[in-house]
């Protein structure tokens, strides 16, 4: 299955290379440091969209079942908490099924675990590329529990 840039916005696309958001363009390659494409964040989420993983959107229809997907769930978003608090989770929750990063259904059961979690109720600072490139590479993982 090819992979069509077309599909994908290009600040998602831009964010996920790790771009600095300041470049409307890079003029070389040589103020990329070859060591962000070597961490494993970044290789998860150029398998999304290199094709080794998920393709289609929603990349995540629905939590996978089973207690490595339920620990996986709530480490990401005791993550999330930390830096946007319960409310900036909320919004954000709500932002990457705009995207498509996730759907209804996925959303539905994460607010669920996300009402039984403790955290800051106003917002920190919020959150960053990295922290979504970071969620991004959760979503990955765990659309690969659930087989797709």
């Amino acid at each position: 299955m090819e992979l069509n840039p077309r599909d994908y916005d290009i600040q998602e696309l831009r964010e996920a290379a790790g771009a600095d958001p300041s470049h409307r363009e890079l003029s070389s390659m040589t103020d990329v440091d070859p060591a962000a494409f070597e961490s494993p964040e970044a290789q998860l989420a150029f398998n999304i969209l290199s094709g080794d993983g998920p393709t289609s959107r929603p990349y995540l229809s629905g939590a996978p079942d089973g207690h490595l997907a339920e620990l996986l769930v709530l480490q990401w978003l005791e993550y999330l908490v930390a830096r946007t608090g319960v409310h900036g989770t909320l919004k954000t929750l709500d932002y990457y099924r705009d995207l498509g990063w996730i759907d209804e259904d996925a959303e539905r059961q994460l607010r669920t675990y996300l009402s039984a979690l403790d955290g800051p109720r106003s917002d920190p600072p919020g959150l960053t590329a990295d922290d979504h490139r970071t969620s991004l590479c959760f979503v990955e993982r765990l659309a690969s529990l659930s087989g797709r």
